[in-house]
């Protein structure tokens, strides 16, 4: 599994700063939180136990998802808390520790998702670091539109920030910021909601191996191709056991759960036969996702959800700027 220079949908994509000692000795690499988190909250993923490397869509059977969907989405709010889970010996990392809120809201407009990390990193060697990352999103109802804002604080001091819009009638993402930036997007990308639905529902079919595509506007490198093994239904034993005992009761973890296995390939280097990560974690049917572990070459982070309530859709007011909330 190589690194990635990078960000919680199911997926949204998750980033973290991470060492990639073999290729760039002590050379941190800053990767979007969000790519993996954002891409793994609204992307998703597997239980132990089902290999450590899923290979590209030429060795797995390939599914393009389509925005279509019958999975029904609840809007909530949630805290995870963030932690190391293990190192390797090229780890460069002591210990990474911290929190990620994320929120999903039912809009006139269709869907707007946000994602906040405030994680500290440290290392043997050198000052502890905090970044600050946040992600929002707005996508359209029909799966065609998606407006996005990403920013990238590193100690307080912004390094990262992008702003635009992606539209699947053009294949094609217009950046705001960096003013000027265009890319084209693949043909069979499809947006984080659509995503997460598509997962959704094809674990609610049976099926066991699904590949898609990804855009999320999470970082500047553009779409990932995601390749999901879906393990099975979770027992009540296996639900119970990442979930507090002062929301056990609550409705929104009393539906059928999947256990998924992720893997991620950046389109940009269509000749790795490896993923730059890959993610474990429970997803629920109706979007929430109760525990993850993202696993990178030199290191594992898990994060467990610390608090979970549901939200109002909105009564047609805000929709479309409700991303520039995000300050």
């Amino acid at each position: 599994m190589k690194g990635r220079v990078c960000q919680n949908y199911l997926v949204t994509r998750h980033s973290f700063p991470y060492s990639k000692s073999t290729k760039f000795g002590l050379f941190l690499l800053i990767s979007p939180i969000s790519r993996t988190i954002i891409v793994v909250f609204l992307a998703l993923v597997t239980a132990a136990g089902i290999g450590a490397v899923l290979w590209k869509s030429g060795k797995l059977e390939t599914q393009l998802l389509e925005p279509a969907s019958t999975a029904s989405l609840v809007p909530h709010k949630a805290i995870y808390s963030v932690a190391l889970y293990s190192t390797r010996n090229t780890s460069q990392i002591s210990n990474i520790g911290g929190q990620m809120f994320y929120a999903i809201r039912k809009s006139c407009e269709g869907w707007i998702t946000q994602n906040r990390f405030n994680l500290v990193y440290e290392y043997p060697d050198s000052p502890a670091m905090r970044l600050l990352s946040d992600f929002s999103n707005v996508e359209s109802a029909d799966g065609e539109t998606l407006q996005f804002i990403t920013r990238r604080r590193r100690d307080g001091e912004l390094f990262e920030e992008l702003r635009g819009e992606a539209l699947q009638k053009d294949k094609r993402v217009v950046f705001s910021m960096p003013e000027g930036e265009a890319q084209d997007i693949p043909a069979q990308a499809i947006f984080p909601i659509a995503h997460t639905k598509s997962v959704i529902d094809a674990a609610k079919s049976g099926k066991k191996i699904v590949s898609s595509v990804l855009f999320d506007g999470s970082d500047i490198n553009g779409a990932v191709e995601i390749n999901t093994i879906i393990a099975g239904q979770a027992t009540p034993t296996e639900k119970s056991a990442y979930i507090r005992e002062e929301f056990k009761e609550s409705p929104l973890i009393k539906g059928n759960a999947w256990k998924l296995r992720m893997a991620f390939f950046p389109m940009a280097d269509e000749d790795s036969p490896q993923s730059d990560y890959e993610m474990t974690a429970l997803l629920y049917e109706n979007g929430v996702i109760s525990h993850m572990i993202i696993d990178y070459d030199d290191f594992s982070i898990e994060q467990k959800l610390m608090a979970l309530e549901p939200l109002e859709a909105d009564q047609c007011g805000g929709g479309a700027n409700a991303g520039s909330r995000t300050e």
